[in-house]
Order: C-alpha cells, then structure tokens, then sequence
C-alpha cells in the first residue's frame, strides 16, 4: 500500500545494493529485491530450476519513475515479462486510497547483456466491485468472465517514451526552500527571506534570502526576498507557475506574481507562456479526470494540431486568467534586515493595466471564434473591484499585505468583493467545461497507441 509508512526495520545490506538506499524505503521493492536473490541462488543450487514471479505492485518501478531505473536495470537482467494486468486497488482489494495496482508475471531468464522488458498491461481499472463479483472457483464462470474481461481491455504500456512536459517546457526548476548553511545556523543573525514577524522562521527550513530587491510567495501569497538568478525569467512582471510534473500531483498547480518556494516555472515571453500555460490549464482540466493507470506518469506534452493551436492556446490564457492567485502587494523596507529596500510586486495578469503581462503579451493572441476563451478573458474585473475600492483602497487585505486596487488579482477580488453578476466562481465553469473537452481529445489516443 503506497499510503503506508516507510518500512522501519533494517533491511539487509544485500537487497540494498539492488534498490539503492532511496529505493529501498519502499516496501515492495525491498520484497522484489529479496525475491531475486532467492530466484539466483534457486538456480545456483539446482541450474534446472526456472523460478516464476506472480506478484501485486504499485506502478512506479514498472514506468520506471526516476527512484527506481537502477533497480529495473537489475530486475530486466535477470527476469522476462511475460503479462500482466491493472486494477483500481480498493476495488479489488479492502485498501485505502484509489490507486493503479498491478498484477504481473516473470520469469526468471538472466541475460548476459542489459535487456529492457516491454511491460503491456491489460487495463481493468474500469471494473468496479460488483463486476468483480463472480464464482472464481467454477472453472466455466471464470472462463467467461474473463474472455468478455479481456475482450473489451485496452493494453497500457509503461515506459518513457513520451516527451514529458517538464522537458517541452524546456526551463529548470527554481525553488527558494532550503536548509540553513552551517554559518547561518551559528552567526546567531537574522537570515531568511520571510516577513520578520511570520511563524515559520521557526521551521527547519528557511526560505529565500534577507535582502533582495525579487519577491517569491508562499502557498498563501505571503512574499518572500528570493534570490534572483541572471535570466531572463527573474524581471518583475512575469507569470510565475508552481507546477507539478505527476498526474497525481495536478490538484497542487498554482498561478502567482512572482515565483513559488517549489516547483516553480515562468512565462517571460510568449513561447514560454505558451508552454508554461498550457502545462497549467492540463492540469486543471485533467485533475479528477484522468484515466487510474495514468496515476504515476509524468504529465506529457499535449498534440495540438496546427489548426487548433491558436483556439488551444487561447483556452491556455484565458483559463490562466480567471484561476490565478497574482496579487498586488508591498513588502516593506527594513523587513527582516535593516537596509532591505521596499519592494513593489505587481499583477501581470491584470486586464485593467495597460503595462501588465497580460494586455502585452497574452490577450493579443485570444481568438475570437471558437469564442469560450474570448467571452470569459472580456470579463474585466474592473466593475467588481471600484465596488469595494472606496472602503479597501490602499489597505492590507490580508497578512500578506494584498491590497485591493483596479489591478488587484482575482482571488483577492473574489475574496474581499460582494457577490456580482459580472465576474463570479460559477463564471468559469464555461471555460472549465470546454477544457474538460479537450482534456478527452487529448487522452482519446493514448489507449490506441498503447494497444
């Protein structure tokens, strides 16, 4: 059960040489391990023996996620795959949690050179309980029940082979999380780029620097003087992403003003809007809607014929638009250190200022048929905001020193605005549902491919 804890006891040093120290916390694969040093010495000690591996899994060393590709080079070199199918797990089993479990069979076959296994396997995550629900010890019923199984299952392949959306991106990670160094820990001074007076400077880990004229957020757009980089990403006035490379993952996509403490991905132009964007907008879409076995799979880059790049990219912007956590915010001088400069962070993507992102980059590229994108990204927030303008002008909103002003980003707009027919959460269900669309024409191949 991959909701479980780590394994707590030691695990011999022999099955760790397989797994890896990382690897080897994983309970199942610590079992594998140990089951291929027995199929080896089975077969020393009686080199007739052919040793068969019947055995329930997660999915991850079957792709291979990253943590797990030394071991799978040790696995394929010793065992061939023979089949397989998937299962939703608390479908099949009483276990917590929906996820792709994965039944497999090998054989022990060791190879002299590296070989790498095809691993295809029968998708039945569609069964539910009750079609589970059969006689398994009639042999006629079994037979049935299986063939009308097989028949209507698609087969899944579990590799690599797709250009993951993390590569087409084509940026580097940036994130501002990180430990104190061994001077910071002892000079008994203020380090962190943290508001002074916020709780988690007392968290093991400590965020960005203290004196920087670039602001970072954090999940509750508290901002944060990060370090700057020599790119053309860390100018004020890009879009900044958290974003997630794992299907499982898309529920934690973010958009803000500058970058997040993880994860973090930017649109500086428009190419890198583009990719950014839609990367963004797919997770959303796909969130609650992608197929189980898909569970472990980096998110790969979207087909998009040139016909329907500009519609496609259109919903990318205007989805962005309207779910974004982009605010306008003041981080005072003097905060933490003394000599740290007040720092403005404005909205890019707000409609209302002519200088933002959004009005120089982005909302030329709307088309205006099909007209969903055009329709929803029209819907200025202006009216929403002047309505509470008069009482919340210039004052913090928030902890985070959010303001409300013509510019204000949405989330703050809808937080701190009274309910309005012109700009509401109900207001992106349009958009939602046209990217739910695409979501499907966007996964209605991969079965075929996989066959």
């Amino acid at each position: 059960n991959p909701t479980s804890k780590a394994a707590e006891y030691e695990i011999d040093p022999a099955i760790l040489e397989l797994t890896g120290s990382d690897a080897g916390k994983e309970r199942y694969l610590a079992f594998l391990g140990q089951i291929l040093l027995m199929c080896r010495e089975q077969v020393r000690m009686n080199p007739a023996f052919a040793p068969q591996v019947f055995i329930f899994t997660p999915t991850s060393w079957l792709i291979p996620r990253p943590t797990y590709v030394t071991f799978r080079k040790h696995w394929d070199r010793h065992f061939q795959f023979k089949n397989g199918f998937l299962i939703t797990s608390n479908e099949f089993f009483k276990l917590d949690g929906k996820w792709p479990l994965a039944f497999t069979i090998w054989s022990y076959q060791p190879a002299e050179k590296e070989r790498k296994n095809e691993v295809k396997l029968f998708d039945f995550t569609r069964l539910k309980k009750p079609e589970l629900n059969y006689n398994w010890n009639t042999e006629e019923e079994t037979e049935k029940a299986l063939n009308g199984m097989i028949e209507k299952a698609k087969r899944v392949l579990f590799n690599k082979a797709r250009l993951s959306i993390k590569d087409w991106s084509g940026q580097k990670m940036y994130d501002f999380k990180r430990s104190p160094t061994k001077t910071e820990s002892e000079s008994g001074r203020i380090f962190g780029g943290l508001p002074l007076s916020d709780e988690r400077r007392r968290n093991r880990k400590t965020y960005g620097i203290e004196n920087s004229e670039f602001i970072g957020f954090m999940d509750n757009t508290t901002p944060v003087r990060v370090k700057a980089k020599d790119d053309q990403r860390f100018f004020n006035g890009n879009v900044w992403f958290r974003l997630d490379t794992v299907f499982i993952n898309a529920n934690q996509t973010k958009i803000f003003s500058g970058p997040s403490d993880n994860r973090s991905y930017c649109a500086y132009d428009l190419p890198s809007s583009k990719r950014t964007f839609s990367w963004f907008a797919l997770t959303k879409a796909l969130n609650g809607h992608y197929p189980v076995w898909a569970n472990q799979f980096d998110i790969w880059k979207p087909e998009v014929t040139p016909l329907h790049e500009p519609y496609f990219y259109s919903l990318c912007f205007a989805y962005g638009l309207a779910e974004n956590r982009c605010v306008v915010t003041k981080f005072e001088a003097d905060n933490p250190v003394e000599g740290a400069p007040g720092v403005f962070a404005d909205n890019p993507l707000s409609p209302n200022n002519s200088e933002s992102f959004w009005n120089t980059t982005l909302k030329k590229e709307i088309v205006s048929e099909p007209d969903t994108a055009m329709l929803l990204s029209a819907r200025s927030p202006k009216s929403i905001a002047s309505g509470t303008e008069n009482t919340a002008k210039g004052k913090p909103l928030s902890m985070s020193g959010c303001t409300m002003s013509l510019t204000s980003g949405i989330s703050i707009i809808l937080t701190f605005s009274p309910p309005t027919q012109g700009w509401s959460k109900s207001g992106n269900m349009p958009i939602l549902k046209a990217w739910r669309t695409c979501s499907v024409c966007f996964l209605r191949p991969l079965h075929a491919q996989n066959r």
